[in-house]
């Protein structure tokens, strides 16, 4: 059986760096996930909510938002808007949600569920510095008034294409194409000693 490797592997020890004095954000990585990009066109609205109801009971985010709650057996799952009609699944490996996903879509050729489980890190910042850290790259305001708990964006942190998810005030993920998620995770840090940082176990 092919196990998955982190792209953080051997990088990601736990510690504290930086600036003296307690962390003003802390990283760690998201594993174990299944992920899952919905995709379809807007006249199939009605059936993709239907899919993302049977696969995780939860109705698709409006533009730039997010919806999250308990999956099925307690697990809990999210979804993001990804862009007109596209919409990212997350859930526990495990919970079923690929099978789930390809069960709910099955008869409806114009929706397709496309398998990101290998293809994405997801890095979580915690603290009170979390969104200062991330507006040094990105272009994106995200004062907690302009980018409250729930919200989306499909931006940049320096050169790196990213997903930001404002999960709560101090608690923001940022996801990445797995072949940058060292870069990404690496650009973090640098940006981060300034502010004082902690690297936790994933």
């Amino acid at each position: 059986m092919v196990e998955r490797a982190s792209a953080l592997e051997g990088h990601d020890k736990p510690g504290r760096f930086g600036a003296p004095g307690g962390a003003g954000v802390v990283l760690s990585e998201r594993r174990g996930l299944a992920l899952a990009l919905l995709s379809g066109f807007p006249e199939d609205r009605a059936a993709a909510e239907a899919a993302a109801q049977a696969a995780l009971g939860l109705a698709l985010p409006a533009a730039g938002r997010s919806t999250c709650s308990q999956a099925a057996g307690g697990a809990r799952g999210q979804i993001l808007w990804q862009g007109p009609e596209r919409w990212l699944l997350i859930a526990p490996e495990g919970s079923g949600l690929i099978a789930g996903l390809e069960a709910a879509v099955a008869g409806q050729p114009a929706l397709a569920v496309t398998d990101l489980g290998h293809a994405r890190t997801v890095i979580r910042l915690e603290g009170p510095a979390a969104r200062r850290l991330l507006m040094k790259e990105s272009p994106v305001d995200l004062s907690p008034g302009a980018f409250p708990a729930g919200s989306v964006a499909m931006t940049r942190f320096g050169h790196l294409a990213v997903t930001l998810h404002a999960v709560a005030e101090e608690t923001i993920e940022v996801l990445a194409f797995r072949s940058f998620g060292l870069a990404l995770f690496e650009e973090l840090c640098d940006r981060a000693t300034e502010l004082g940082y902690e690297v936790a176990a994933g």
